[in-house]
């Protein structure tokens, strides 16, 4: 039985984590592939209260501090005991990185020891690493530079998704290739999009998937832009809120939108059609197929906008950083994405009108752009096929 170790990712919390890995399993089944996949998560207890059939091993940064520690024991000595998230890396034909972004100047000191420290058992152990299409860089900080160069050269294979991530790897003198995001490959049932069906009703509706990241940058600027474009949206259609991550019951957080969700439904106050909160227990194939039903998609979260691309779902796009446009290019859509920093509550929702007017038109080039995005994607599962076909 051959063995892939994924870590960087996970099966709650940001759902776009969660894409990612079943793109992963769903591509290598797709391909003929039935490895055991073993899932190294920071929300380990949450990801097994799913009850998927998918092992799951604790990862959080106790266990990250330990597994490195471990693994660098056992390369002086073979005898050296390993911890369960240690073995299935040490086990693994292949390790497959998901983060979807790492290695980028303005994002501090904590988050490159993260990008470090998560990779570096599998270094110390000698696996080979598959760093499945990410954005990079830009690598201007020395200490990034050199942390990034250090790692990125030690793996098996890195994927860049998008022409400005591939130019910041390759400036760095690391081989790289260009792949589209593994999320592409996930596979949305008819029991998903029967689930959706139900979840929102009937009516047509919009979809508002909003990001507790950009709050945290932008402070109260940002709400109030999207407030008011829920407010302008409700005037016409129906709109679903969609916490893209969430974690029930918990704080506001990176990885918890449902508080700023809950917040901008109740201040959106009477309108003339419903604002609610869908989805803060669904699964990503759900939340999916609930873009994919939809006449618009207004988000900051990066693969809320995969997946309205995935679906053919006109989408508009607050973003932070230059992963998002890198992506929209391979559609055609470049200027689908407003920066944070510059938007105005008047500049999205005229954008988002413009979007809606011209639903058909931008459907059209999103279907006609997926096969060879979807090709781009499979790059991630040929790159790690060799490693689950070769005799260690």
């Amino acid at each position: 039985m051959t063995r892939v170790t994924i870590v960087g990712g996970s099966l709650t919390g940001n759902r776009g984590a969660a894409s990612m890995v079943h793109g992963v399993v769903d591509g290598l089944r797709a391909d003929g592939l039935e490895p055991e996949v073993v899932v190294l998560s920071p929300l380990a207890e949450d990801d097994r209260a799913l009850g998927s059939n998918l092992p799951v091993e604790a990862f959080g940064a106790a266990e990250i501090l330990r597994s490195v520690a471990e693994a660098a024991a056992h390369r002086v000595s073979d005898r050296a005991p390993l911890g369960p998230a240690t073995r299935a890396i040490a086990d693994a034909d292949v390790v497959v990185d998901v983060s979807g972004i790492s290695f980028v100047d303005s994002r501090g000191g904590t988050t490159l020891a993260y990008n470090v420290l998560l990779l570096l058992p599998a270094i110390l152990l000698d696996r080979p690493v598959v760093k499945a299409a990410q954005a990079m860089g830009p690598f201007e900080r020395s200490t990034n530079h050199a942390a990034a160069t250090a790692v990125l050269d030690r793996m098996a294979a890195v994927l860049t998704r998008g022409a400005r991530t591939d130019e910041f790897v390759r400036d760095l003198g690391i081989a790289a290739t260009r792949a589209d995001d593994v999320a592409f490959l996930m596979e949305v049932t008819a029991a998903d999009r029967a689930w959706a069906a139900e979840a929102t009703g009937p009516a047509d509706y919009a979809v508002v998937s909003p990001s507790a990241v950009v709050v945290a940058q932008d402070d109260d600027a940002y709400e109030d832009t999207m407030a008011a474009v829920v407010a302008d949206l409700a005037a016409e259609q129906s709109v679903v809120l969609l916490p893209h991550s969430a974690r029930p019951g918990q704080p506001e957080s990176k990885l918890n939108d449902l508080p700023l969700c809950e917040r901008l439904a109740a201040r959106t106050g009477a309108t003339a059609h419903p604002v609610v909160v869908v989805g803060q227990d669904a699964t990503p194939q759900q939340m999916r197929a609930v873009i994919g039903a939809a006449s618009v998609c207004v988000t900051s979260r990066f693969h809320a906008m995969i997946s309205s691309l995935a679906m053919a779902t006109p989408v508009v796009v607050v973003s932070w950083s230059h992963k998002y446009r890198e992506v929209l290019a391979e559609f055609g859509l470049p200027d689908a994405a407003i920066d944070f920093r510059t938007v105005t509550a008047a500049d999205l929702v005229a954008r988002v009108r413009a979007t809606i007017a011209d639903a058909d038109d931008l459907g059209g080039r999103i279907r006609a752009a997926l096969p060879a995005v979807h090709a781009r994607a499979q790059v991630n599962i040929t790159s790690i096929r060799p490693h689950l076909e070769a005799p260690r």
